[in-house]
């Protein structure tokens, strides 16, 4: 695959090293992209067991403080990676990111104080959203399918949702001797060999587009994703975002106030995944049994929108 200073990566000639491409990229998203939307099947499972019994020990409020900051960094993390998308490159956005989350899965794994459990959970939501980010260009290795191969890559992180609800299952079933760190030192193991594949696998630079520039275009059409020069303009020099230096980008009135919107999303949009677990039990009408069946099955829900992921392409 060869790039030049002016164009992307040139794709594959061979269909079948494509379609492994496409596959391994979602491969990744599901190993890591989205892990921290299925929390509650392990937050009143084998976060709060003793940990004689293969659990961290915590309290329900203790998993709560940690999905709630967890969710926030998370939320405000494409707006440090995708900084790192854009100088570097697909590669280096991908090795880091799924890094940052084999980090914080050993971290959480081997954590023994409340602190450290953050420390570790916040890395893995931290990385996640570069995962997915960094392969969005994979879409481009099928110029007349584009859309669709996208959208399928994007929305595998749905079936990230239910890495953490599976995991659980295998706590369960296995004896106490196989505790939550063992659950949480494979996976870290798993995302690390991950890293290193980004770095063999993937170019510097985003795969090359189909050139649109001698087609025709309907009348008052643009370019997806272009802006007009008064669009993005910080200061009114007449520049888009994109053109303008790093300093005036992540000072622009632009991220500026995407950074508040990510900021104030945080707080609500996954507010129902940090409260499930004391909703459930405040009306005393499930037995803890099943309101653990119920957390669990809330994550393998949230992975059942892949389904929609076709039609979306």
């Amino acid at each position: 695959m060869t790039t030049s200073p002016n164009s992307g990566a040139t794709p594959p000639t061979s269909v079948t090293k494509r379609v492994f491409l496409v596959l391994f990229g979602m491969l990744q998203i599901t190993l890591a992209a989205g892990l921290i939307v299925g929390w509650p099947a392990i937050a009143g499972s084998m976060l709060v067991a003793l940990p004689g019994e293969g659990g961290a020990g915590l309290t329900l409020d203790q998993t709560t403080q940690l999905y709630g900051t967890a969710a926030s960094v998370n939320y405000i993390s494409p707006l440090f990676l995708g900084l790192i998308l854009d100088r570097m490159g697909p590669r280096t956005c991908s090795a880091v990111s799924n890094a940052t989350v084999a980090i914080g899965c050993m971290i959480f794994a081997s954590a023994s104080q409340f602190s450290s459990y953050a420390i570790g959970i916040c890395l893995v939501a931290f990385g996640g959203p570069g995962v997915q980010t960094s392969l969005i260009h994979l879409g481009n290795l099928f110029p007349s399918r584009r859309f669709f191969v996208m959208g399928m890559v994007a929305e595998t992180i749905c079936l990230s949702f239910a890495v953490l609800p599976l995991l659980d299952v295998v706590w369960e079933n296995t004896p106490p001797e196989f505790s939550f760190r063992w659950t949480f030192g494979i996976l870290a193991v798993t995302v690390a060999v991950s890293a290193l594949f980004s770095v063999l696998l993937w170019t510097d630079t985003p795969y090359e587009a189909e050139d649109d520039s001698e087609k025709p275009k309907r009348s008052g059409s643009e370019d997806f994703g272009e802006t007009t020069p008064k669009e993005g303009i910080d200061g009114g020099d007449g520049l888009r975002l994109q053109d303008l230096s790093f300093k005036k980008q992540l000072t622009s009135g632009v991220y500026i106030r995407i950074g508040i919107f990510f900021v104030v999303t945080s707080f609500w949009a996954n507010f129902y995944i940090a409260t499930v677990t004391t909703e459930l039990g405040d009306q005393h009408r499930f037995n803890q049994a099943k309101q653990h069946d119920l957390e669990s099955w809330l994550g393998f829900i949230d992975a059942g929108a892949i389904i929609f992921a076709p039609l979306s392409g």
